[in-house]
């Protein structure tokens, strides 16, 4: 299911993103910004999904390819 523009505006979504755009460092990032839009729910999930694989791969022990012998 997707945000109704009345929900977004009761959740004050509009003000919310106007202030993190006043963070953004470039005109472009502030641009970015205002335009995100809540997304659907179940590519959301697929998104968090891959972002908490990439958490599970960074957290590894990984060899220090410059300690290996040749």
């Amino acid at each position: 299911p997707r945000l109704t523009p009345r929900s977004m505006a009761a959740l004050e979504l509009p003000q919310a993103l106007a202030l993190v755009a006043e963070l953004a460092s470039t005109d472009v990032g502030r641009r970015r910004v205002l335009a995100l839009a809540p997304e659907d729910t179940e590519r959301l999930s697929v998104r968090r999904g891959r972002f908490e694989e990439v958490g599970v791969l960074a957290a590894e022990e990984l060899p220090d390819p410059a300690s290996e012998e040749p």
